[in-house]
Parts: structure tokens; C-alpha cells; sequence
């Protein structure tokens, strides 16, 4: 076994027909992993504070995720981070590759290329891959009340979201499992595997070491509508109805120059336009208490672009040399939200507990050159169904003194990832400022 180391977010029944309006879904990544960060636009869901009647808020709001070794892979098991597509990488089936050109036979890596593509037994060149993920985002904002007439129901605003990120996979290992006392095991050591970062680079332009990128996400521009229907009934005393829908514009840089990047990121939905939108019920039980449901989900349009695709069934994620463009068909992404608000004796204090569940069907590659094929492509486990389950405590804290020129709010929260299928385990922190004026 050898070891070597990388170095270095009017009336309730036409209200309920705004409530279920629309679409919201976070990208598919490039080939490591899905991370359950909070999208820019869920600042408006996090708000306890609406700003009373003041017509322009602002605000910024940061979301850091401590570095995490663990992820979920497809069976929900908790395992290493970049292991959630697979335990082991295999660099013999990243040889059966009919699209790549391999090197003359006087490379002493040919011998080991004839013989895999002659016979594939998966007995030696199988890695373990390590690592660590990290991620923190910082989104600024701002929100504008629209005149609307007073037939309309309701308060529509308009809001606009951009985020800034930096995402960082270090500390990966690679471990070579292979039986050198086997047959030609000791030969292949050192011919091949104890080389094979070097090899990948030379022949596929792979680079399979640390990555990380500082840079802005996608901007989103929304329309935003909520009401308050006041009830007389003993258990129930206010209802409040939200909804949101927008357009999600990919200011993000494509990562077509990071393919080269195995570990690389898109730091938005990689050149995707999309729809996002969501609904919302808050029922008043208390004077101090109330509990709801939000249900989010984004369409993200179809991009064609250069990716590394599988050219035979046994490849695995992080060992592919070939590339080609192909056009990507976005699955939609769902998130459920249960959430409960309760103010705290201290004026102006609040406490929120919600649960999220968040799922992405699968992904659909269609490649766009005949060397390829369309059910080695999407054989990748990459493209298959990922989702998250996360519980979220807050705690906020504002003034809405009508008399003063500006009402500011603040708030802190802790968000504990509790299971999920092919994502990333990511406890996170984070916190907002917010001015109304």
C-alpha cells in the first residue's frame, strides 16, 4: 500500500394561487460533491423582521461551514467527504478508455494500458480518496416596497441578492490499495500507480490535487409578495402568506478552464439560467408564538459546455481522462421547510427552530460528439438524486421604533446536517445585519 498527499447559500383562495407559483434548484457540481448551504435567496426566509412599514430594507448576511472530512453517500452512510460517490477510485478502469490517446509504447506506462484494455479484473490500481471541504458565503442585499393599488392584496416588493463565496477541497490523499506481493504487483507500483498523478496530468491534463476559488455566485432578482389575513379563532389569531418568484442570473464565471480541476466547483449554477420561487404559511397561535411550512423549488435551463464524461461503465468519479461537450438537462431541486417562532420575554427577541429537507432528482447529460455514449455518460454517480436533511436554530433580535430614521436587526444562527444521500456533512454558522429605512 503507498500513501501520497496533495500539496498544497384580496381574498385566501387568490392568495393560495400566489403560494404555489414557481420553481427553485441549486446546480449540479462539477464532480465532487453537493453542499446544503443556504442559497442567496433564502435570506428572505430566515427574516423575522419585515421592516414594519418602512418602505427599503438592506442588509448582509454570511454563512461559514467549519471543515468537514464526512458527507453522505448514496445509501445515506455516513463516510469520508469524497467518498460519497464511491469508496474506492480505480485507476485501472480510468485505462479502458477507447476516446483518450495514451502514449507511444516506449512510455513504460503502455505496458499496463495493453494489458487493461486485453483484460480488466479491477484486482490492483483501486485508491481511497481523502480530503476536506469548506465553504463560506456572504451575500448583500436589498429589498424595495412597490406601490401597488389598494385592490391588490397584499405587499409586493422587489429584491435583489448577490453572493460572494470561497470554497476550498484540501488535504486529499490518495492511497494506493494494490497487492504488490500479487503477480507484477511490485512492477506496477512502480511503473504506474506510484505515478499516477503524474500520469493523469500528462496524458488526460488531469489534475487531481487541493483546489479553491474566492469569487461572486449568481445573482437573483425577485419578486416578493406577503399578507396577513387576522383571524378571530381562539387557537389561531394571524395567518401569513408569502410567496416569491424570480429570475437567478449566472453572474458566476463558467468553470470551463477548472475541468482540468477534478475537485473544482461551479461557485453558482455554471452559466445556467434559472427560475426560482417559493410559498409559505405562518399561523399566529400565540401573541408570542407561530409555526409553518415553505416549500422552495428552482428550474435551472439547459447548458452545453466541455466536461469530463465516462467512456466505460467500471470508471469511477475522479479518474477520467476524456472530455467532451455535452448539454446538461438540470434536475429540479425541492426543499420542504418546517419551521416554529417563538419571542423571548426580551423585547424585540426572537427564537426560530425550522427543519429543512432538501432533494435534486437526477441529472441527464446528453453528449454532443459520436464518441461518446449517452448510458456510459450518465452512468456517473455524480448526476444521480442527492439530498439533505438540517435543522436550523436562530435567534434575532430588532427595534421597529417608528420615530427613528433607520430600524436596524441582527441575528445569529446554527444549522446541523442530521442525514442526506450523496452531499456533503457541513455544520455551519453564520449571522446578518439588516437596516430599514
Amino acid at each position: 500500500m503507498i500513501h501520497f498527499a496533495a500539496h498544497s447559500k384580496k381574498s385566501l383562495k387568490m392568495s393560495w394561487l400566489f403560494v404555489f407559483l414557481g420553481f427553485w434548484m441549486t446546480s449540479a457540481v462539477q464532480a465532487a460533491y453537493s453542499a446544503n448551504f443556504l442559497r442567496a435567496q433564502d435570506v428572505g426566509f430566515l427574516q423575522l423582521f419585515d421592516g414594519g412599514n418602512r418602505k427599503f430594507m438592506t442588509g448582509a448576511f454570511l454563512e461559514h461551514g467549519f471543515s468537514s472530512s464526512y458527507g453522505y453517500d448514496g445509501d445515506g452512510k455516513q463516510v469520508p467527504v469524497l467518498q460519497i460517490y464511491a469508496p474506492q477510485q480505480s485507476a485501472q478502469a480510468m485505462l479502458s478508455d477507447n476516446v483518450i490517446t495514451f502514449p507511444d509504447n516506449e512510455n513504460p506506462e503502455q505496458y499496463f494500458v495493453n494489458t487493461v484494455q486485453q483484460t480488466y479484473n479491477n484486482d490492483w490500481g483501486l485508491f481511497t480518496v481523502d480530503g476536506r471541504f469548506q465553504q463560506t458565503d456572504v451575500t448583500v442585499w436589498a429589498r424595495g416596497v412597490l406601490a401597488t393599488p389598494e385592490s391588490i392584496p397584499g405587499k409586493f416588493s422587489l429584491a435583489g441578492y448577490m453572493p460572494i463565496k470561497a470554497v476550498r477541497v484540501e488535504g486529499i490523499s490518495w492511497t494506493d490499495h494494490s497487492d504488490i506481493t500479487a503477480l507484477g504487483g511490485e512492477e506496477r507500483q512502480i511503473g504506474f500507480t506510484s505515478r499516477l498523478k503524474d500520469f493523469v496530468n500528462v496524458v488526460g491534463s488531469l489534475d487531481i490535487n487541493n483546489w479553491s476559488k474566492i469569487g461572486q455566485g449568481d445573482a437573483v432578482l425577485q419578486l416578493e409578495w406577503q399578507h396577513e389575513f387576522k383571524q378571530e379563532l381562539e387557537l389561531v389569531q394571524h395567518v401569513r402568506l408569502e410567496a416569491a418568484l424570480g429570475i437567478l442570473v449566472p453572474t458566476s464565471r463558467m468553470l470551463d478552464g477548472d475541468i482540468d480541476q477534478i475537485f473544482s466547483v461551479p461557485l453558482g449554477s455554471n452559466g445556467a439560467w434559472g427560475i426560482p420561487a417559493k410559498g409559505s404559511l405562518e399561523v399566529q397561535v400565540h401573541e408570542r408564538a407561530s409555526a409553518g411550512v415553505c416549500v422552495d423549488v428552482l428550474w435551472l435551463a439547459d447548458v452545453t459546455k466541455p466536461r469530463r464524461l465516462k467512456t466505460n461503465l467500471n470508471q469511477t468519479e475522479y479518474l477520467l481522462l476524456s472530455k467532451g461537450r455535452a448539454r446538461m438537462q438540470h434536475a429540479r431541486t425541492w426543499r420542504f421547510s418546517l419551521f416554529s417562532r417563538v419571542h423571548l420575554p426580551v423585547e424585540g427577541l426572537w427564537a426560530s427552530l425550522s427543519y429543512h429537507f432538501a432533494k435534486t432528482g437526477d441529472h441527464t447529460l446528453i453528449p454532443q460528439d459520436n464518441d461518446f455514449s449517452t448510458a456510459v455518460v450518465n452512468s456517473a454517480e455524480s448526476l444521480k438524486e442527492s439530498s439533505s436533511h438540517d435543522l436550523l436554530f436562530r435567534l434575532h433580535f430588532n427595534r421597529t421604533q417608528e420615530n427613528t430614521f433607520t430600524a436596524p436587526g441582527v441575528s445569529f444562527f446554527v444549522k446541523y446536517p442530521v442525514g442526506g444521500c450523496r452531499s456533503v456533512r457541513n455544520v455551519t454558522v453564520g449571522g446578518e445585519c439588516m437596516f430599514a429605512f
